[in-house]
């Protein structure tokens, strides 16, 4: 809805209007856009944002601030800055910010800023919100803006017509870079696996890994929403009593986790975990069944013989069936391993496997909730949570796991948040000259074996692994896509008989193979 710049606000007022999308190219009647409240009004901070009744479109001077930028002709818009100054419009662009509602913080994107030289002012234009169906309320010295009927944005009255807004701008990584800035400790939160923030700084402190530098202005912990949902608190195991190893292999502990309830892309419904205690070191191998223990049991001890040329002395697992059998009671005897158990029905005596598991399933789970993704993808969420944990120190060792296993520091510059948005490059051998030159797809973890990310793809139903993305942290890419329908064919895959599976893969390997013109 628009407003005439001389208009009084009531006391309490709301305004509805329809959705409608912001042009780059500025229709006639607006090549001089207003911006009138803010012509007495500077702003505290660069990045502080005011909600104006009198101002037509958002608006900012804050290059930096903005992506998806569009450049505009210089002469073909301006407004009315602060004195009546005629002020020209550079480009549009949208603004990432974290809003604050009920003591919790979000990820907000305003769209459609236009970006003025010199206006001095963050502008959150109400006529331009509410033209795109968010409802505005205003009590008092309060507003309040909904969308969809959540409430997204709140504010306190600063001028007669202007409200302070309860948001922060996010400056974009190429900002960031070009003027020396570093990430917040929240930002490298979200990025390793919503790690605890006391750790991510005890890393930057101690310089225990490369790229990681935080700043140095940050007064407060902030509440993640990711977190929340995805960890919970649960009683302490008693503290073991054995004593520590010292040296890699000492002593390994393995569980398993499972059956989830949906198959993973590859159709895995378990997971075995193996942590070495001497490094903290976590290999994972995902299940079809609980039988293929045995094998990825053998796969992580040539792991250690070949990697650091030590053998497995000591095994501890629960009770289970999967580990309580003859065939691996045959292998650890020729292999001289001794096999320690819990008691039946006592999870609690393989206390560090029980740990580890709550660590990765949090970590996944937090990743997967503050990213938006869909259950299946829970295989992708846990392999990335136990990438990020083997390079990060726990609060027990100085070291990560990483350094320990490897004997040098490990590099986080390159981890990104989770579900990111990415555009990944096609080959040219795999299309012709009038098709898209990169997929989009969603950041779903990172490679051991390979300097690549592993992206799923909508488009394709897969992940795949390349070093030639572009990743923006700002969006999610699981935004666009159908989770019923997709989570309903994955689960119907799963759980269908050979013959029928069989047909289902026969028919997506034709529709790949149409894809990519081979």
């Amino acid at each position: 809805m628009a407003r005439d710049q001389g208009d009084k606000q009531e006391a309490s007022s709301s305004f509805v209007a329809s959705d409608d999308n912001m042009l780059v190219d500025p229709p006639q009647e607006h090549q001089d856009v207003s911006c009138a409240a803010a012509q007495s009004f500077s702003s505290r901070c660069l990045f502080d944002w005011f909600a104006d009744s009198g101002a037509t479109q958002h608006m900012s001077d804050q290059r930096q601030l903005m992506i998806n930028y569009k450049p505009i002709e210089s002469g073909t818009w301006s407004v009315s800055g602060i004195g009546g100054m005629t002020l020209p419009v550079l480009g549009v662009g949208d603004v990432p910010v974290i809003t604050q509602i009920d003591g919790e913080e979000q990820d907000f994107l305003i769209t459609g800023v236009l970006h003025v030289d010199k206006i001095g002012v963050n502008l959150f234009s109400i006529g331009a919100a509410t033209a795109k169906g968010m409802k505005g309320f205003f009590s008092g010295n309060k507003c309040f803006f909904y969308s969809d009927k959540q409430l997204i944005l709140t504010g306190e009255r600063a001028a007669k017509t202007m409200y302070y807004l309860n948001i922060r701008s996010q400056a974009t990584q190429d900002f960031a870079k070009s003027a020396g800035e570093v990430a917040s400790i929240f930002l490298w939160h979200r990025r390793l696996g919503h790690a605890d923030s006391r750790n991510i700084k005890r890393m930057c402190t101690n310089k225990l890994v490369d790229g990681l530098e935080l700043t140095t202005t940050q007064k407060e912990e902030r509440i993640c929403s990711g977190c929340a949902k995805g960890k919970m608190h649960r009683l302490p195991f008693q503290t073991s009593v054995s004593p520590k190893m010292d040296r890699i292999g000492g002593r390994i502990h393995s569980d398993v986790c499972g059956p989830m309830s949906y198959a993973s892309l590859g159709g895995a419904r378990f997971y075995v975990l193996f942590k070495d205690e001497f490094s903290g070191w976590i290999k994972i191998n995902f299940m079809k069944s609980k039988s293929e223990v045995l094998y990825y049991l053998q796969s992580f001890s040539a792991f250690l013989k070949n990697h650091t040329g030590e053998t497995i002395q000591r095994l501890r697992t629960d009770n289970g069936t999967e580990y309580v059998n003859a065939a691996t009671s045959k292998w650890t005897m020729e292999m001289g391993i001794h096999h320690e158990t819990s008691a039946t029905y006592t999870p609690e005596q393989n206390g560090t496997s029980e740990r580890v598991n709550r660590t990765i399933m949090e970590s996944a789970r937090s990743m997967m909730h503050a990213s938006g993704a869909p259950s299946w993808i829970w295989a992708e969420a846990v392999n990335c949570a136990v990438y990020i944990r083997n390079r990060i120190p726990s609060s027990s060792r100085i070291k990560s796991p990483f350094e320990i296993l490897n004997n040098w520091k490990p590099s986080v510059s390159h981890i990104k948040i989770f579900g990111s948005k990415t555009f990944v490059h096609i080959p040219h051998q795999k299309r012709n000259k009038l098709e898209p030159k990169c997929f989009e797809g969603a950041l779903v973890g990172f490679c051991d074996t390979t300097k690549g990310y592993r992206v799923y793809i909508p488009k394709l139903e897969k992940v795949i692994i390349s070093r030639d993305v572009i990743i923006d942290e700002s969006i999610s890419g699981f935004n666009d896509i159908s989770k019923n329908k997709t989570a309903t064919k994955t689960f119907v895959k799963s759980t269908c008989d050979p013959f029928i599976e069989q047909v289902t893969s026969f028919i997506f390997t034709i529709n790949l193979h149409c894809i990519f013109k081979i």
